[in-house]
């Protein structure tokens, strides 16, 4: 089952990466809304959603599907589809290339695959439960035990007062910080 559903998920990430590739000549950094939340949401992010959600509806009919942009389609599903089309909506309209299409499954609520593909990077990481992470074909490594830490972090506008002193917190007990990799940190 689970390798099924991680091939399902790369064609999905497929898919997403051939729309947004094929609109980024075009696209301009005019043509986006706002959110309620004050957050951007552009046409190409309702369009990835769009065919991600109708190609899981084709293939897994049974699955539930919380998309970031459109309504939710959870009713009592054992297993729901979770996708942010647009990951980095700013940095993508901005011209930066830290955007990424994300993609996971859940069961009974629970995350067990997940996907981030990054299509003006080339790059996709990949993971499910009890598994390495992959980043292209190369497991994913930390670095070991370094003496002070180094900290990524997006923009920290977007954060709440509570959100920000913990963020000041954990930037006490880093060596330096990088700010704005938006979906890539």
């Amino acid at each position: 089952m689970s390798e099924e559903f991680s091939a399902f998920a790369f064609e999905l990430a497929d898919a997403s990466r051939k729309i947004i590739l094929d609109a980024l000549g075009s696209f301009s950094p005019e043509s986006f809304a706002t959110k309620e939340d004050n957050s951007p949401v552009t046409e190409l992010d309702m369009a990835v959603e769009e065919r991600i959600r109708s190609m899981i509806r084709k293939r897994c009919p049974d699955h539930g599907f919380l998309g970031e942009e459109t309504p939710r389609d959870l009713a009592g599903r054992e297993l729901v589809w979770i996708v942010d089309p647009i990951d980095g909506t700013k940095a993508f309209i901005s011209g930066m290339p830290v955007f990424s299409t994300l993609i996971s499954l859940a069961k009974n609520g629970i995350p067990f695959l997940g996907l981030m593909d990054f299509p003006a990077l080339d790059r996709r990481l990949f993971g499910r439960t009890g598994e390495p992470t992959f980043d292209g074909g190369k497991i994913c490594r930390s670095r070991s035990k370094p003496e002070k830490p180094v900290m990524a972090v997006s923009n920290p506008e977007a954060l709440t007062a509570s959100e920000r002193r913990k963020v000041k917190e954990l930037r006490s007990l880093a060596s330096f910080c990088v700010y704005g990799g938006s979906a890539l940190v």
